[in-house]
């Protein structure tokens, strides 16, 4: 990520506002556009307008549409939100879109809209987690699976915690919701080989999607997490702004799965257990490329002159046995 460090920086001429920030991009397919979505905070609003832009060439930065709000959420009266919150988040599925914020109090927040109306309609505002959480939730699909995944960002040294759910207006299930156990933190992240420990905070990233459509699909097969990060012993006595964030990707180590160890093999075993009519014999065979050893079990009255036939029955011993070990128990079947 080195090169994006120096990497040359475009601010965005799309408000006037002198805090619009917090930004989330998607291509959505119904309007043959991008959106930009992100908080601004207006002059006399007394909630932060979910502001959007647009633009039909997002390689062009001078393209963006001029800010809106989303129709209703300017913080008006009829603006439907029950707290104003920040760091919005719009995902949809084949019906509705999804507009998820977070309000800095352990709250996770939930409007919907059918997706013919987006950006507008936004209502039902809905309290969807209720936990120990801070802020800049993310919620993507999981590719070619009916399960959702919502990432959240906790306060101090930060840390992402991670929730599943079967559907966006279902309910949110924690699966790595602690410092000790995070989706990523300082527990169980490490710089890669040759490079020096930059960071043990991670903050306001994004899964790297495998899709650039409304439906924010990711690949589970193949994390990837950009992110911005820090030392905690940097952010001692500064205010955030102040804080010297680098940006950072974090790819999961494959750790191979460890094969058991399989005891060697022994293909002749001769030494016999007690019992009648027991006789061990070698064959070699060509199949397998050696010798294989095998066991004879005949009743007390067997005809050795080959005058009298007799029904066959083949064993065949299981596994972690061999041709002796179990033939002393089958030949006191025999009769």
């Amino acid at each position: 990520m080195g090169g994006c460090q120096c990497s040359k920086r475009t601010l965005l001429d799309v408000c006037d506002s002198d805090c619009f920030c917090a930004p989330q991009v998607f291509y959505f397919e119904p309007h043959k556009k991008w959106y930009l979505v992100y908080q601004a905070g207006m002059p006399g609003s007394k909630r932060m307008w979910v502001a959007y832009s647009t633009t039909t060439d997002i390689s062009d930065p001078s393209s963006w549409t001029k800010a809106q709000a989303m129709p209703g959420l300017d913080g008006g009266p009829d603006d439907p939100r029950q707290e104003g919150g920040l760091d919005y988040w719009v995902i949809c599925d084949d019906e509705h879109a999804y507009l998820f914020l977070t309000s800095l109090n352990g709250k996770l927040w939930r409007l919907s809209t059918d997706i013919d109306c987006f950006p507008s309609g936004f209502g039902d505002c809905t309290l969807a987690l209720d936990t120990e959480i801070f802020e800049a939730s993310h919620t993507c699909k999981l590719q070619l699976q009916d399960q959702y995944l919502t990432l959240i960002e906790q306060d101090g040294r930060r840390y992402l915690k991670a929730y599943l759910a079967n559907r966006l207006d279902g309910a949110w299930t924690p699966i790595a919701d602690t410092e000790e156990k995070p989706f990523a933190g300082a527990v169980n992240i490490g710089p890669k080989k040759g490079v020096e420990a930059w960071t043990d905070n991670i903050s306001h990233g994004e899964l790297v999607r495998d899709s650039n459509d409304q439906r924010l699909v990711i690949d589970p097969d193949h994390f990837q997490f950009f992110f911005q990060g820090m030392l905690e012993e940097h952010k001692s006595g500064r205010g955030y702004g102040q804080f010297g964030w680098c940006l950072g990707l974090l790819t999961p180590v494959r750790t191979p799965a460890k094969t058991a160890q399989r005891p060697p093999v022994s293909w002749v075993n001769s030494k016999l257990p007690k019992g009648p009519g027991l006789k061990h014999s070698i064959l070699s065979s060509k199949v397998m490329g050696h010798d294989i050893g095998y066991v004879v079990a005949t009743p007390p009255d067997y005809d050795a002159s080959g005058d009298t036939r007799y029904p066959v029955i083949y064993f065949l011993h299981g596994m972690g046995g061999n041709e002796s070990a179990d033939s002393g128990g089958f030949s006191g079947l025999v009769r």
